[in-house]
């Protein structure tokens, strides 16, 4: 931290103007994503309609909220669109996210849940609502 300030109190003084870089890791909304494919807006609709059903925002499903019930239901929303044949990358764009990890720690993270859990938990009801709506349809 402490060579960061001397680096911008040297950029000050050699006159130079220093902006912040931009944030990684999540695209605020659809234009900002790195690769918008026509794969990644087909699944706006399904967004919608999850979202609808299990009663959050679409904005806070993509976007970087941290609820524990968004959360749950993002995750659950990647694993249910790797099930239909997505890859890391792909479901990781679908979100808005950059990197593809997000995607493995949200599958892990599910799958921990329902072994520990049983098949009646919260995240299960929500995989097949999720599966209901992004496979099945």
């Amino acid at each position: 931290m402490r060579s960061f300030r001397r680096w911008d109190r040297a950029s000050r003084w050699a006159g130079k103007k220093v902006t912040p870089k931009p944030k990684k890791g999540l695209a605020v909304n659809w234009s900002d994503a790195e690769a918008v494919s026509n794969f990644t807006l087909a699944f706006h609709e399904f967004h919608r309609l999850y979202c609808s059903e299990v009663g959050i925002d679409i904005k806070d499903l993509i976007g970087p909220l941290r609820a524990q019930e968004v959360v749950d239901a993002r995750h659950v929303a990647m694993v249910a669109i790797r099930r239909q044949g997505a890859t890391l990358k792909e479901t990781a764009r679908i979100f808005g996210r950059i990197n593809h990890t997000t995607v493995l720690h949200a599958e892990r993270r599910v799958r921990e849940q329902i072994e520990l859990y049983g098949q009646n938990s919260h995240l299960s009801n929500l995989l097949n609502t999720a599966l209901e709506v992004y496979v099945l349809q």
